[in-house]
């Protein structure tokens, strides 16, 4: 379903660059996809000795977020923007955090 969707926003955007986590399952699914398709991955993994847990996973999608290519001649994908949307389009109910927020 994740390639599904990924090649849904390709093909009518084109993507530059896929932003994860570097998790296993669907992070390590879009990697995957990206590499096979050319596109320039960026891992940025959770800092859990440093901030503990939950507060490492939204600190690390907040920086998922906040990331700034060098170039950014086509949109950029961010695996928790489209997790996010994904849960939109499912009519799945889900709350965004923020950092400000806890």
């Amino acid at each position: 379903m994740l390639s599904r969707v990924l090649w849904y926003v390709h093909e009518r955007r084109g993507l530059a660059e896929i932003i994860h986590g570097g998790q296993r399952g669907a992070e390590q699914m879009a990697n995957r996809w990206a590499f096979e398709m050319g596109i320039h991955r960026t891992e940025v993994r959770a800092e859990w000795s440093k901030y503990g847990d939950p507060r490492a996973l939204l600190t690390r999608n907040e920086q998922m977020f906040d990331h700034e290519p060098a170039e950014r001649p086509t949109p950029v994908a961010s695996l928790a923007h489209y997790q996010c949307e994904y849960a939109r389009i499912c009519g799945l109910k889900h709350r965004s955090v923020h950092m400000h927020d806890l």
